[in-house]
């Protein structure tokens, strides 16, 4: 059943734009992160998790990290789930009024994305960049001792 965009705006227990952050696969559904920057309707945020399905016939969402989406998303305040049944998310922004949703606020303060975990590549690169650092600092130490003494 698809839903007119009144209808999913009017049967959403929350609207918000955001940023998948991170999705965590938990038993037979998955848990996306999203740093909200927009919030259209309910109490969201500026860190939400919402949980969907696998996709297939449940109806899950395949959401990809770092893409924006406007989630309607249903269930608790506590515990939010989207779908694709009924049209849900959209790509990217919205025209709230064709939702029947009001112009949405800015999150204060905004969402840095800080909370986010860091690669493993950025850790590893960080470590062996400041250790070349310190050789270097102590090997020109070393010859400037000799060359002094």
């Amino acid at each position: 059943m698809s839903l007119t965009k009144a209808e999913q705006g009017a049967q959403a227990v929350a609207v918000f734009t955001g940023t998948a952050a991170r999705i965590d696969e938990v038993g037979s559904r998955r848990v996306v992160n999203f740093d909200v920057d927009t919030v259209y309707k309910g109490s969201v945020d500026p860190s939400i998790d919402v949980k969907t399905g696998r996709g297939g016939g449940d109806c899950g969402v395949e959401f990809e990290i770092d893409e924006r989406y406007t989630v309607f998303a249903s269930g608790s305040t506590d515990s939010l789930g989207a779908g694709t049944c009924g049209g849900n998310p959209v790509v990217g922004d919205i025209d709230p009024a064709a939702y029947g949703l009001g112009p949405g606020s800015g999150l204060d303060p905004p969402v840095t994305g800080l909370h986010r975990p860091l690669p493993v590549w950025l850790i590893v690169f960080t470590i062996l960049a400041g250790a070349i650092a310190v050789t270097a600092l102590v090997l020109t130490a070393r010859r400037r001792r000799r060359t002094s003494g």
